[in-house]
């Protein structure tokens, strides 16, 4: 069986994996797995943009990335 979902669901599916058991423990509180889930959501989004940035420096500056209707297809 396959599931489809986007990278977020699986950072979230291996954070609980991790820190399931601390929190029920106590040893963790709602507000520490609030902050680690916000930490692991920031950073990677944080890199994305630095990596975006230097792509547009250094590739070109073209922020028009729509492609063009004739090329899209349908796939079912």
């Amino acid at each position: 069986m396959r599931y489809c979902v986007n990278v977020d669901a699986v950072i979230a599916a291996l954070l609980l994996k991790v820190l399931w058991k601390p929190l029920r423990r106590g040893e963790l509180s709602e507000a520490d797995l609030e902050t680690a889930a916000f930490t692991i959501f920031l950073y990677p989004r944080m890199l994305d943009c630095a990596a975006e940035i230097d792509d547009h420096l250094n590739r070109g500056r073209n922020m028009d990335t729509r492609t063009a209707a004739s090329l899209c297809h349908f796939v079912a």
